[in-house]
């Protein structure tokens, strides 16, 4: 049952475990997230002509090392549907090569990410970039990627400011970022 709260990601990836461990991520840092995982490019093209509005994906994983359709003809094919305009997708693969980063920024992906070696890594960097990307699920303490705390201790030099208790803030809701990730095509190519 998905819940209103939870992102829908849509990631192709050949390699069950890392699947696993970027569900694991999402639940680590908790962002809820409703998967849909293909194990190759054919698939993944077929369940992507497959959607609709109505089950648009927050987010699209690919990678690019893929059986039968590689990932840059399954981000080749996605970037063509109008319907993806609004859709971030972030490119998550073994591959170290310049030349498919530039590929895939030109091809129109919002980020590019090397699988780290570090499981911690692997974990940060899904959770964080998911963040980023889909302007959803901002990390404990932050509003509008400015972290509270560091705006709380610059305010505290200053006697005349009042800086409410946590319990008062008010949350920034989904929809705000969700706007925001429209209106802004994030880019993160690391």
């Amino acid at each position: 049952m998905q819940h209103s709260d939870e992102l829908r990601i849509f990631i192709a990836e050949d390699s069950a475990s890392d699947a696993l461990l970027i569900e694991e991520a999402l639940a680590a840092h908790g962002v809820p997230a409703k998967l849909k995982v293909c194990q190759d490019g054919e698939t993944a093209l077929s369940e992507v002509a497959q959607l609709n509005r109505a089950n648009l994906p927050d987010l699209i994983i690919l990678d690019l090392n893929l059986p039968r359709i590689d990932g840059m003809q399954l981000l080749r094919h996605v970037r063509g549907m109008s319907l993806f305009d609004d859709t971030p997708v972030m490119v998550f693969t073994s591959s170290e090569s310049l030349e498919d980063r530039e590929k895939a920024k030109r091809l129109g992906a919002n980020a590019y990410f090397t699988k780290p070696r570090s499981l911690d890594d692997f974990l940060w960097i899904v959770a964080s970039t998911v963040r980023k990307l889909t302007r959803k699920y901002p990390p404990p303490n932050t509003v509008g990627g400015a972290h509270v705390l560091n705006a709380c201790a610059a305010a505290s030099s200053n006697r005349n400011v009042r800086i409410p208790p946590q319990s008062v803030r008010r949350p920034v809701s989904s929809d705000f970022y969700r706007a925001r990730a429209r209106t802004s095509r994030t880019s993160l190519f690391l």
